[in-house]
This record gives structure tokens, sequence and C-alpha cells, in this order.
């Protein structure tokens, strides 16, 4: 048994970095290790109150599932999730004190997540102010993101990744930016969420305060502005369903949007919902997981500097999902349906490589 310590954003309030953070955390111990998260914050999204979570995750548990405006206006269930299931150091936000925090930790695992997106880049999620002397780094599927790294930052990447003991990835393009560039080989495996089997995801489920009054589309967008109704309205008209949501943008004209809810909310409305709409990473993996009717729309355009549809292409090279990514003047209706059941099968082979590779890092 070996002290493993993660370092992922793993405290964003997102509903698939907090679920593969759990996910990554969990198959580390199904192996045997102790694992907590290094609570590292990066400063330039403000210092973290512990007072003033502690008593959000109190009026939380307090007002709990009462049918009350408190809950809309108390309810945190973002928090609740991730210190009742997130082990967690204290927390960092000096590079020169994340030694000290990992002193007992014989491993440190990089990922998962878009920790090294360059258009992002924060050195101390590439291995900066842990000593390789002290720890094994690892990586574990973090995500670049996207076609190519600055060439400002390529010498920075190389140096860094060289402490690195094992290194993987989560996309293909990811593995040819680091070897074209760096010379750095990598394996490529899932997102963490894939290594769990669907059952752990369902016994976290909760249901939201307000539930669906009928059958329904579950939407998840994340562009913000979002310009998927259309789509989304015609589907639903013609199949009589209702439309249930998360969005950045305000489109409570068009679907029962929900403000305040967290992952476990977020799986139980997927789990149910006759379809769902995304144009999420983490959305489509879920869906996958439970085997929902599913279309996929393409987030970033393709001359967006930023571009991070790779993710989604990663998953069709994976799974074969082409047919369900559409535009947002896609027709939805003409769409074959997945084939779970060779999912599944492709699932089994890419988790039981994805496991492997971790497993022996931590060897």
């Amino acid at each position: 048994m070996s002290n493993v310590g993660i370092l992922t954003w793993h405290y964003y309030k997102n509903f698939g970095s907090l679920l593969q953070a759990y996910a990554l955390q969990t198959i580390i111990e199904k192996f045997g290790h102790k694992s907590k998260f290094v609570n590292y914050r990066n400063l330039k999204f403000g210092k973290l109150s512990n007072t003033h979570t502690l008593i959000k995750i109190a009026l939380s548990k307090s007002i709990g599932r009462i049918d009350s405006q408190l809950v809309d206006r108390f309810y945190y269930p973002t928090d609740e999730f991730l210190h009742q299931y997130l082990n967690q150091t204290s927390v960092v936000y000096d590079i020169s004190k994340i030694e000290s925090v990992c002193s007992n930790m014989e491993y440190i695992v990089y990922g998962s997540d878009q920790i090294w997106a360059p258009n992002v880049f924060d050195s101390v999620y590439l291995g900066d102010g842990v000593k390789s002397s002290f720890h094994s780094k690892v990586s574990y599927a973090p995500s670049i993101g996207m076609t190519s790294l600055p060439s400002s930052l390529i010498e920075r990447y190389k140096v860094l990744l060289m402490d690195f003991s094992d290194v993987s990835v989560r996309e293909e393009e990811g593995k040819t930016i680091l070897e074209k560039d760096c010379a750095i080989s990598s394996k490529v495996v899932l997102d963490p969420t894939f290594l769990l089997e669907v059952s752990y995801y369902m016994k976290l489920e909760i249901e939201p305060k307000c539930k669906p009054l009928g059958k329904y589309i579950f939407c998840y967008f994340l562009k913000n502005d979002n310009n998927y109704f259309p789509v989304v309205k015609k589907y639903a008209e013609e199949h009589g369903l209702l439309i249930y949501g998360v969005a950045t943008d305000d489109c409570s004209e068009w679907m029962k949007q929900y403000k305040n809810i967290g992952p476990r909310e977020f799986l139980w409305l997927i789990n149910r919902s006759e379809m769902v709409m995304t144009d999420s990473y983490h959305g489509t993996i879920f869906s996958l997981l439970y085997h929902k009717h599913l279309a996929v729309f393409e987030r970033f355009e393709k001359d967006d500097p930023i571009n991070q549809n790779s993710r989604i292409f990663q998953l069709d090279r994976w799974f074969g999902i082409k047919n369900r990514i559409v535009d947002k003047k896609g027709d939805i209706d003409h769409m074959p349906e997945l084939d779970y059941q060779q999912f599944e099968n492709n699932l089994q082979e890419a988790r039981k490589k994805s496991l492997f590779f971790l497993k022996e890092a931590l060897r």
C-alpha cells in the first residue's frame, strides 16, 4: 500500500471535474492505496475561506431536500459533494509549500481534466513544486485539449515532463503533440469516469428538489452563446417531450432550467431522461455509460484558437459515436441508434488497458 497524492481540478464547480476526481480516487483506493487530493488552489481564483465553506456545508445538510425557497439560496451541492466524497489535504496556494503537503506521498498522480491545456497553463499541474527524488510523478489522462503548444511553452513542458516516471494523456492529439514537440512518449487512456461501472454512479444519485413532471429531454450546455434551441425544440415537440436541463446561458424561456444542483442530481436527471442533448465532454460520457439516446453538439467552431473538439473526436475513436455528433442545424431524427452492446465491448477492452497502465504506474 502506498500513499498517493492527486493533483487535478478537483474543486471546480463543474459536474465533470468533480466526478472525474471522484472516479480516479475511487479506482486508486480500489487498488489498495491511500489517496488524498493535493488541495492546491491557484490564487487568481481567490483564497478559500474554510469557515465559509463549513457554514455552506452545514446549511446544505440542514436544509437538505426541504421544499422551500431557502433551498435555492442556501443549498450548496457541489461543496457538499467535494467534502463528502473527496479526501483532501490542507489548502495550499504557494508553490513552495506543495512539497511539504506531499511529504508522506510516494506517488503524485496528475490528472485528469484539461490541466495541461496551454491556454490555462499552470506549471504546478506539470509537476513543478514536487521533487522527483522524493516522489514518483505519474500522469493519468490529462488533456492538452488544443491542436498545438505555443512555441514559448514547449521547452517548459519538455523539462517538466521529463521528470515523470509514467505519462498518459486523454487524446491522441495530446500524444502526438508530446512526441513531436517535447520528445515525450505517452499512452492514451480513458477518462477516469469510464473506469467505474455505472452502478457506482447510480449509488450516488439523488432526486432534485423539483423533479421533471413527465418524459423529458435532459440538456447540458456549456457554450456561453448556445443556439441549439431550434433543434431541441423541434425534436421535443415532435416526440411529445418536456425539456429540462442545465446551461451556462439563461435558457429559461424554452426549458425548465436547474440553477442549483450538484453532480448527484445531474446523474439522476441523465439516468431518467428519454434523451440527452449536450455539448459537454462529460455530459457525453455519462450519457454513454447510462446507454441514453444522445445528440452531441460541437461546442467549438473549427477556426476557434482554443478549439477543444478533439475530446469528442477521441470518444468517437474509442466508441464510434460519430453519427451522434451534430452541428446546431443537425437532423437528429434520422440518426441511427447507438449500438450499446458494441459500446460495452469496446469499453471493457479500453478500460482493461487503462486500468493496467494506472496499476503498473503505481507499482
